[in-house]
């Protein structure tokens, strides 16, 4: 019997569809022959002896996944979960497979059995990504165009459903956009509103409203007085920031901006 594989996006949705389909054709076929590979433009390295399945979004298996997880693992688990569905890892989504075959079977104490590959791999994920957006949450930086507060962000992990939450209660009355270059994606919030992902940049949104993108935030410089003000030279020390906060994380970040400071 040829081994099935599932190809999904990069897409909380798609690929918690993807976990669903997987469990189904595991209990119809009664098999665990399974793969699961997240691939955008659906261009993989196909092997012989293999059929391949393109996962459609189907928002009703989505959330019948969140339920079983939530229902009968409990939210601990479920927020693990989508940890490692937000980790960038290929085959991300098996691993959660697996991880939730034995969860259910075992119950939620499973994910502290560590010993067991899949379990360990799955908290490693997780865990990376928490470590990942957790910075985002002090790096993100915002400047305002126009009465909308914008920031931009470059992250591996997918940060935008993890850290939207944090800024929604933080700036519940104003409108902001977090964009996530990497993946070319908004989190949008309106005053006293949602948060709606929306695919495309800020200067798309802001654009077609009319707005002119390159006005220039006062509270830009203002920071960067402050930045450079309370700074001590004699202390200076490039290797303890890098380890602290990588460069990688700096790029949109307002204070950087001075070549001093990014080198």
């Amino acid at each position: 019997m040829e081994k099935h594989v599932f190809i999904c996006k990069d897409d909380i949705e798609n690929m918690l569809t993807a976990v669903f389909d997987a469990f189904s054709y595991r209990n119809k076929m009664n098999t665990d022959d399974i793969g699961i590979i997240v691939s955008d433009d659906g261009i993989i390295e196909r092997e012989m002896f293999c059929d391949y399945e393109n996962v459609e979004t189907d928002i009703n298996k989505a959330l019948s996944t969140v339920d079983n997880i939530r229902n009968r693992l409990g939210e601990y688990v479920y927020d693990q979960s989508i940890k490692i569905l937000c980790h960038y890892d290929t085959e991300r989504v098996y691993t959660l497979f697996k991880f939730l075959e034995i969860c259910f079977k075992k119950g939620g104490n499973a994910i502290y059995k560590l010993k067991n590959p899949y379990i360990m791999r799955a908290m490693e994920l997780a865990r990376k990504t928490q470590n990942e957006t957790h910075l985002y949450l002090g790096v993100t930086r915002f400047q305002e165009t126009y009465g909308i507060l914008c920031a931009t962000i470059e992250p591996k992990c997918n940060a935008i459903p993890i850290i939207t939450g944090h800024f929604a209660d933080r700036y519940p009355g104003e409108n902001w956009i977090i964009y996530d270059k990497t993946r070319n994606v908004m989190a949008v919030h309106r005053a006293l509103g949602s948060v709606e992902l929306i695919k495309g940049s800020p200067e798309f949104l802001i654009d077609s409203k009319g707005f002119e993108v390159g006005h220039h935030d006062e509270y830009v410089d203002l920071w960067q007085v402050f930045f450079e003000s309370i700074a001590i030279d004699e202390r200076y020390n490039p290797k303890c920031q890098n380890n602290l906060l990588p460069l990688w994380m700096r790029k949109h970040m307002t204070e950087f901006t001075d070549k001093r400071v990014q080198q």
